[in-house]
């Protein structure tokens, strides 16, 4: 542990030296961050530092709640760590603002403190170069920032258990170690290029007026604390006019003195690469990273206002469908409903092609400090009944899909009646529902509309499997069903 969180006084000089030290330390960022082909976060570890929620301009404002149990299930959600965070920011101008309130736990690997800290952080950074820049054959930005993180007990530990006791989860009675109040200076910025070619051929039909780019991000923050962080990445975007998709990679380099035993047990935990998967939809947007190494997961979902005006103005646009969906038994879903133009028509039967990801738990097996987390993707067909109009509309549906169906059985108390375990199976799954949708449909300068979605849903692997724990063993991979509702928009793409 560094001296300065245990001696009151040095805690009491560095705050005295705060608007010196950021200042100072703010020039330093600058040129590094020229050095490392500058940019906003890919998916940003990175408290504090303003990331625009979608690849593209900013929009005048965002908030984003982020969990290890929204990482798809990629790798492993070891409900540890940065184990919760709330976050946002706004734009105005070359003005840009952040905040983030993360909860931090170390408890759960080998050689764990058993401690944790809560961080609060905000930030204020000025566009050096303005988004849109031009160089290079692309378009970028730079922005520089100075602000302010508290470290401590605030509120969440009280936070996190009351969520625990809600979805019942084991609660993690841990105590607080550390605190302090540091100054931070950042810099970032993030280089775009984008082809001038509109639309592209599947199998299935083309998808019109959407632009494929690649972009550079990069990031570094220091504290008077001694704490420094830093970014690099790269991923491929898909845009479309209100919609995106992006696929890539973030580097992180974490060091220094760190204000409690959690934040720097965190700091080692997010030192690595990650494979970043995102995607919005309107005013709705998901990412989700993975660890290449120690195979963690995190991810975020939030909505954003303002985002500006759309990509394209031409016609014949390609509706695609993002929706985000939590379902019984508090597991996750994002999926996607495309209907090419040769699948549209006058009559009331509407049919679509739609991708589906299901992760989390699920109404299953009820045993004794275990759970059974799924992961599922699947592809299917859609069938609603109704043409799509203007204003308030309910639009009964159903659908049928197959893909691949992972259970892993996962102890979660102190006495799991077996050990950890997975099996993975063929899928068939479907359901039936409604979906209720208000507002005008994309066009013209209205890009999205919104709605929910109420289903029940039911699904059969194509074989069972056993937990096997000593002489006791019990299936899974078994029949079931539950309830669902999903939040959706509609964009024009």
């Amino acid at each position: 542990m560094s001296s300065s969180l245990n001696d009151p006084g040095s805690r009491r000089s560095r705050a005295r030296r705060l608007t010196r030290s950021v200042a100072r330390r703010t020039s330093g960022l600058l040129t590094i961050a020229a050095l490392l082909a500058p940019a906003l976060p890919l998916w940003s570890a990175i408290a504090g530092v303003p990331e625009a929620p979608r690849p593209g301009p900013y929009p005048a404002a965002w908030v984003e709640w982020s969990n290890d149990s929204f990482g798809g299930e990629m790798g492993h959600d070891s409900d540890d760590y940065r184990t919760n965070a709330f976050s946002g920011g706004a734009h105005h101008g070359r003005w840009l603002f952040g905040a983030d309130y993360s909860m931090l736990t170390d408890y759960r690997s080998p050689g764990a403190t058993g401690t944790r800290s809560d961080e609060a952080t905000v930030t204020v950074g000025w566009q050096l170069l303005p988004e849109g820049s031009v160089g290079l054959g692309g378009s970028g930005m730079l922005a520089a920032g100075a602000g302010l993180r508290l470290a401590g007990n605030l509120g969440g530990g009280a936070v996190q258990n009351r969520f625990h006791d809600s979805v019942s989860y084991q609660r993690v009675d841990i105590p607080y170690q550390g605190g302090a109040l540091d100054g931070v200076g950042y810099a970032a910025g993030n280089w775009m290029w984008l082809n001038d070619e509109s639309g592209w051929w599947t199998p299935f039909g083309r998808v019109d007026e959407q632009r494929v780019g690649i972009e550079i991000t990069g990031a570094v923050l220091a504290s008077t604390g001694g704490e420094l962080q830093n970014e690099l990445g790269v991923r491929v975007l898909v845009l479309g006019q209100d919609g995106s998709l992006s696929l890539g990679l973030r580097r992180a380099w974490n060091g220094g003195h760190h204000a409690s035993l959690a934040a720097q047990a965190v700091s080692r935990h997010e030192d690595g690469t990650w494979l970043v998967v995102g995607s919005s939809a309107g005013g709705w947007f998901y990412e989700a990273g993975f660890d290449l190494a120690n195979q963690a997961t995190m991810g975020h979902v939030g909505w954003s206002w303002g985002r500006g005006g759309a990509r394209s103005d031409r016609a014949g646009r390609t509706e695609m469908e993002g929706i985000i969906g939590i379902y019984q038994g508090y597991s996750l879903g994002v999926q996607y409903r495309w209907q090419p133009t040769w699948m549209r028509g006058d009559a009331p039967l509407q049919t679509s092609l739609l991708f589906d990801y299901r992760f989390g738990q699920y109404p299953g097996p009820a045993w004794n400090d275990n759970v059974v987390i799924v992961r599922q993707p699947v592809l299917g067909i859609d069938l609603s009944w109704g043409r799509p109009h203007d204003g308030f509309q309910c639009t009964p549906f159903t659908y049928v899909a197959v893909g691949i169906r992972e259970e892993r059985v996962r102890a979660s108390g102190d006495f799991p009646r077996f050990p950890d375990q997975s099996a993975t199976r063929g899928v068939v799954q479907g359901g039936i529902g409604a979906r209720l949708y208000w507002g005008r449909l994309p066009q013209g300068e209205t890009t999205a509309r919104y709605g929910v979605s109420v289903l029940y849903e039911a699904w059969k692997p194509f074989s069972a499997a056993r937990a096997v724990g000593g002489t006791d063993s019990d299936a899974y991979q078994r029949a079931s069903g539950g309830l669902g509702l999903r939040l959706a928009a509609t964009v024009a793409w």
